[in-house]
């Protein structure tokens, strides 16, 4: 399996934000790991989330916002 066939597990199922939630964040922790050993750069990693979100049907000012969230290393952090 590639890492990108769990990039919705980072998002809210209904609201498709990232890594917003605990569970999400854990994914999106996991999502950066998997990419890493597959060799991804994190251009293509942001690159392919993006296309995800445009496949979803996401609005480009929905994904220009949660681009902000992606490339915020911080995110990928589950906080207390």
């Amino acid at each position: 399996m590639a890492w990108s066939d769990n990039i919705g597990d980072c998002f809210g199922i209904v609201d498709k934000k990232f890594a917003l939630h605990p569970s999400d964040a854990l994914s999106a922790s996991k999502l950066l790991a998997e990419a890493q050993a597959e060799g991804v750069g994190f251009a293509e990693f942001v690159e392919t989330i993006k296309q995800w979100m445009v496949d979803q049907g996401c609005s480009p000012a929905h994904i220009t916002e949660q681009l902000v969230r992606i490339n915020d290393l911080s995110t990928y952090f589950i906080r207390d």
